[in-house]
């Protein structure tokens, strides 16, 4: 058994080498790609927030970038952990802040108000209506 137990501990070592190798070869491209996202993201902000100058776009930006970090450090630890496949913890950050930047620039290049709080609350109030309706009916 003692056999056993060293040949299983230097597997996982040798697993774990692996692991890092493949998270810093990952890191640097997700990295690269990460600043073409955030331009995504940011440039857009400037052109929909109008409203408070060149603070609030930044404050926004800035909220988003320690949600990029606060996933991609999550991703690495279970990576380093052996729960997610290097490619998934490394990819998952730059995977869910990809659709947040084409949907800003797609809000961005067609003028839509994304603050405006106004237009939140009267399109909930429509679908409370017609949930009201539907609860009505039957």
């Amino acid at each position: 058994t003692t056999h056993l137990n060293n040949n299983k501990q230097e597997l996982r070592g040798k697993e774990e080498w692996i692991a890092k190798h493949q998270i810093i070869w990952h890191r640097k491209i997700t990295l690269a790609l990460a600043c073409f996202i955030f331009f995504f993201i940011g440039a857009p902000l400037g052109a929909i927030i109008r409203k408070g100058g060149f603070g609030l776009p930044v404050v926004i930006s800035i909220v988003f970038f320690i949600l990029y970090y606060i996933i991609s450090m999550s991703g690495e630890k279970f990576v380093r952990e052996g729960v997610w496949t290097p490619f998934v913890g490394m990819w998952f950050s730059s995977g869910l802040m990809f659709p947040i930047g084409i949907f800003l620039t797609y809000k961005a290049t067609t003028d839509s108000v994304i603050l405006n709080f106004d237009s939140y609350i009267d399109t909930f109030k429509k679908i409370a209506k017609k949930l009201r309706r539907k609860r009505f009916t039957k």
